[in-house]
């Protein structure tokens, strides 16, 4: 839970595969707030949908969209060769360079501001971010909600994901900061610590990304010692 909470309250989770995150932010924001999770693939969707359902998360909505930069459509590859349901996080606008089979198939891109122009969704207070390599494209459509609605960011970052994109994942981290946010890391006891960026970023982990505005809203939740 992170900031104030409000009637209306809506979270975005942009590569939402089964929806851990999105189930989540649907119980946090109670049956009058919002939650749309994208997720471009129809297997993925699927039980997506069923997740919702099955949790009553009747304030959430799946959207079929990749996001990106802009709208269009693109090749989007997904596992089809491993019994290890961890493999389908792999899917990708880019094909990945794993020992598995894919599938190509298209889908639909969408930018995060065109979305929102005409969604009603009167606030977004979280936004989480796992798209495989191209975060930088989601935020490059999000230019209007980072100036904006100024949200917290939940986002991977993940050298061997960005560098399928010919960018390496610290760049993640120098734009949030451009765009006047503070990084923080997640600690094992649910508490946070400010992060300290690196040249390399080899380990499949997420941070926290906090409007400088918004600091003081989680202060209770940054470990002693690490501000």
């Amino acid at each position: 839970e992170f900031g104030d909470r409000h009637v209306g309250s809506g979270d975005l989770d942009v590569g939402a595969h089964h929806g851990v995150y999105a189930l989540i932010a649907a119980k946090r924001v109670g049956e009058q707030g919002h939650v749309i999770a994208f997720e471009p693939s129809d297997r993925e969707r699927q039980r997506l949908a069923i997740h919702m359902r099955l949790n009553g998360a009747s304030c959430a909505k799946a959207e079929p969209y990749a996001g990106a930069a802009g709208h269009g459509h693109a090749s989007f590859f997904t596992a089809t060769s491993s019994s290890w349901s961890y493999v389908t996080t792999l899917n990708s606008l880019h094909r990945p360079e794993a020992p598995h089979q894919f599938r190509e198939v298209q889908v639909e891109t969408l930018s995060l501001d065109d979305y929102l122009e005409h969604a009603e969704l009167p606030r977004v207070d979280i936004l989480k971010v796992d798209t495989e390599g191209a975060e930088l494209e989601v935020f490059s459509g999000a230019e209007k909600l980072l100036a904006r609605a100024r949200p917290f960011i939940i986002c991977e970052v993940l050298d061997v994901t960005t560098q399928l994109w010919g960018y390496p994942a610290r760049a993640i981290i120098t734009r949030l900061t451009q765009h006047g946010y503070k990084w923080f890391d997640f600690l094992p006891d649910g508490t946070l610590r400010v992060h300290q960026p690196r040249d390399e970023y080899p380990e499949v982990k997420n941070y926290l990304a906090v409007p400088n505005e918004k600091v003081d809203q989680i202060d209770q939740w940054i470990a002693r010692g690490t501000k």
